[in-house]
């Protein structure tokens, strides 16, 4: 039966305004560990979220999908399309060096969801540390944090998105506040069809031969949404890999963060990654303690589970499927 959070907490829940909310993320096998701290994290600093939750996946097996639906209520598993499957096909055909990464493109199946009015997309290697609910009762189309490029003070190149200088003025066309793709919060009138087939038309040879970094679905949502995308503080996606230039841009230190974001190559869950980082970045260690913390927090809860059987409350909607 799936867990229950505080119910001290959830009686201090403000609803937001009758809105249908979806919580996406996507996961694999190795990201598990990940994903559920995710999940438990934003469900416990958010009890006035009543949305669904939206897994993504290739193939993840009845094993992992069981015990996922086993902790979390109206969890919905949504496998990618073999559309995408056949453009990452073809994308990896010419850049076979994504091929480990190629899963973080599964995001774009959230553009296929319908039925919600605003869709949060977090990677399953967020951390919340603090509700995010002012966030939803903004009226924007597309609300996200700045990149590593960003907070550097720098800009990207439109066709090779390479990280050039501020004022460069070499590159033809140039992305300015580019944005990181594991904080994405979407209103309805950007999650459609439409947008679906523009963004996996960006996945073509022509795009991508002369694609110069390693990114993935960071590169299609820049390229695709310039100039429509909102950017809020650091402190909603607060990338550990990138939390000097974080502190020089923003003045933001890593423990006011309402989101810790574990990007690059040192998960939490990875012990010897997390070894080598912690000797590298001693801050490392307090983000470690944090997301260790919540661990055996979600772990405790679920002994608990015969006592608790809900975690995620609200009335389910039929009328929520994928588009066609």
């Amino acid at each position: 039966m799936p867990l229950n959070l505080n119910e001290e907490e959830s009686k201090l829940a403000m609803p937001i305004h009758e809105t249908n909310l979806c919580l996406a993320t996507v996961t694999t096998e190795e990201f598990v560990p990940g994903t559920l701290v995710m999940l438990y994290s934003f469900l416990k600093n958010n009890p006035w979220f009543q949305g669904d939750i939206v897994i993504i996946h290739d193939g993840l097996t009845s094993k992992y999908c069981r015990y996922l639906a086993m902790c979390f209520e109206r969890v919905r598993f949504v496998s990618i399309t073999p559309r995408l499957k056949a453009c990452l096909q073809d994308l990896l055909a010419h850049r076979p060096d994504l091929a480990s990464r190629q899963a973080r493109f599964y995001s774009l199946e959230i553009f296929r969801l319908a039925g919600y009015d605003k869709v949060l997309f977090c990677d399953s290697d967020l951390l919340f540390c603090k509700s995010v609910y002012e966030l939803f009762e903004e009226e924007q189309g597309l609300i996200c944090c700045g990149d590593g490029s960003y907070y550097r003070e720098n800009c990207r190149d439109a066709t090779s998105f390479a990280e050039i200088s501020g004022t460069s003025r070499e590159a033809t066309t140039v992305l300015r506040q580019t944005f990181n793709a594991g904080f994405l919060l979407f209103d309805v009138l950007l999650l459609n069809k439409g947008h679906y087939n523009g963004l996996l038309a960006l996945l073509s040879e022509k795009t991508w031969q002369q694609i110069e970094t390693d990114h993935t679905d960071q590169v299609v949502y820049n390229l695709y949404f310039a100039g429509q995308q909102t950017l809020v503080g650091c402190e909603y996606n607060y990338m550990l890999r990138h939390q000097s230039a974080i502190y020089a841009k923003e003045g933001v230190k890593l423990t006011e963060a309402s989101v810790f974001h574990f990007n690059g190559p040192a998960k939490p869950w990875d012990s010897l990654q997390s070894l080598h980082s912690i000797r590298k970045d001693p801050f490392y260690l307090i983000a470690i303690k944090k997301w260790n913390t919540a661990y055996l927090a979600f772990l405790a809860l679920l002994h608990l589970n015969t006592h608790h059987p809900v975690i995620l409350k609200g009335k389910s909607d039929a009328s929520r499927r994928l588009s066609s």
